[in-house]
């Protein structure tokens, strides 16, 4: 047992540098997937869907009055639309709103229904996003500046 104890501290030691080089390797790897995030956004061309009420982002999904669409190419705005959808029925909304060509949809709060079934349709959601003139709300996200709090819809 003493020669156990005995090589505790060589142990130790090995131990320390695998955790030491776990540590750099993790923190390249966060730093690469960064690069990379960052890399996309530069890059990315989508349209981002937002439900509106009163002409700034409506804190209800399902019961916004029309929809704002901007085409967002490397970090700008190029085109943009407001939609009246169709009259509201539950379930309704995310296959409409890939219809239009919607591939992110950002809005204050939304059911969990509505959730799913955008991902069923391979539609991004952003949830918890401030009652603000649609564009802004755009710009802010293409600009990491949006801030989110926590979804504001409970059902």
């Amino acid at each position: 047992m003493d020669a156990a104890w005995a090589m505790a501290p060589a142990v130790g030691e090995i131990l320390i540098r695998i955790w030491d080089g776990a540590r750099v390797w993790a923190r390249a790897l966060v730093g690469k997937i960064l690069v990379i995030k960052h890399q996309k956004i530069n890059k990315m061309k989508k349209t981002i869907a937002i439900p509106v009420t009163a002409g700034v982002l409506s804190s209800h999904f399902g019961h916004c009055e029309e929809f704002y669409f901007a085409e967002v190419e490397d970090k700008k705005v190029v085109a943009e639309r407001m939609i009246t959808p169709p009259e509201h029925e539950p379930g309704l909304y995310p296959k409409w709103v890939k219809e239009q060509g919607g591939e992110l949809v950002i809005g204050g709060g939304m059911g969990k229904k509505a959730r799913d079934l955008f991902a069923q349709n391979g539609v991004e959601i952003v949830v918890g996003a401030p009652n603000e003139l649609p564009r802004k709300v755009v710009e802010d996200y293409l600009n990491d500046r949006l801030v989110t709090t926590e979804n504001s819809c409970d059902h």
